[in-house]
């Protein structure tokens, strides 16, 4: 007398045929099986949603020159005894700060 069930087998239900004759018990799986994925399935852009970059091409580069300006200014001052770069005294440590700190006003704009 056959008879239909379903057996859980490793976390997945299969279908299960037992067949019962008079001295043993016959178990029949059958499993389905999955269906290729076609090749020619539409893939989105990667790019799409993104916001494009809204900084100027100039914003990062003079942020940096004014980050490596403004020690080396200040370095100079300090090595050529305040006679370089300009003979103003210790002004010269006001314009090589005044660097520095542009160059974060700077990054701070950057996305």
């Amino acid at each position: 007398m056959p008879m239909t069930g379903l057996a859980h087998s490793l976390g997945t239900l299969v279908p299960v045929l037992i067949r019962m004759t008079r001295t043993s018990i016959f178990l029949e799986c059958t499993v389905a099986v999955s269906k290729k994925r076609q090749k020619n399935d539409y893939k989105a852009p990667r790019d799409v949603g993104k916001p494009g970059s809204e900084n100027p091409t100039w914003l990062v580069p003079t942020a940096v020159t004014l980050v490596i300006l403004g020690p080396v200014w200040i370095v100079t001052y300090y090595i050529a005894r305040g006679n370089y770069p300009l003979p103003i005294g210790n002004w010269n440590l006001v314009i090589g700060f005044a660097f520095l700190a542009s160059a974060m006003v700077l990054f701070t704009k950057w996305k």
